[in-house]
């Protein structure tokens, strides 16, 4: 190697001349490489995971819950199946409970009670509130919730389908001074086509389910006390 300046020859691993002290390219590239400071390679951010949220299925527009009936659908004089009509603004959605959707519930039930510590004459008190508070939850479902519930037997019939409603109730006394009464009735549902779906129910005379049926079906509707 020799000097770029004075042409000396110099070893090849010179930084500097000897003769005139001129860099040599060694220098150079020593110098650069000495005044370069690595950057510390950025480490990629990643965003953090997004849990699920659960969101209430849309509701067709203007979807209502009007009334809901606690219910036995009448197949023949022996079979009957607990049901619950979810009456709406625009369609009728029948939720059928069956057997085998009881005893799952039962089973959840007495597990929740027995885990709880609960004794057995409240765990049988729980138990009792909790049947007779489930239609409750049908006011807070969309139809196709209900329909998801059981799709092989819940069905959903649009009012404008109906033909006729034929609903009767009563109310009697089973002691002289009137303290214990029981309260029952029928309802029928007529479709256009000719099927109709008979009920029993044990919903005693009142102006408020006939005043809701009146409003969905107007002429429709029979009641009869």
């Amino acid at each position: 190697m020799f000097c770029s300046n004075c042409g000396q020859r110099l070893p090849d691993d010179a930084r500097f001349c000897t003769g005139c002290g001129q860099k040599t390219s060694n220098g150079s590239t020593a110098q650069a490489q000495s005044a370069y400071t690595p950057q510390a390679t950025q480490q990629p951010v990643y965003a953090a995971p997004v849990q699920p949220v659960y969101q209430q299925p849309v509701y067709s527009a203007g979807e209502q819950v009007v009334l809901v009936m606690s219910v036995h659908r009448k197949y023949s004089m022996f079979k009957l199946t607990a049901c619950y009509i979810v009456f709406m603004n625009d369609k009728i959605v029948l939720a059928h409970l069956s057997t085998a959707m009881q005893k799952a519930e039962n089973e959840r039930l007495s597990q929740e009670i027995k885990a709880s510590g609960t004794g057995f004459f409240k765990g049988s008190a729980a138990m009792m509130s909790y049947w007779a508070n489930y239609q409750k939850k049908y006011y807070q479902m969309s139809s196709q919730q209900i329909l998801a519930e059981n799709p092989q037997e819940n069905r959903l019939i649009p009012n404008q389908s109906v033909s006729k409603i034929f609903f009767s109730a009563y109310d009697q006394d089973l002691s002289t001074d009137g303290s214990q009464t029981t309260t029952g009735g029928k309802l029928n549902i007529d479709i256009a086509g000719g099927e109709t779906l008979k009920f029993t129910h044990s919903i005693g005379s009142n102006r408020s389910t006939r005043d809701s049926l009146l409003q969905l079906f107007g002429g429709r509707l029979k009641y009869r006390r």
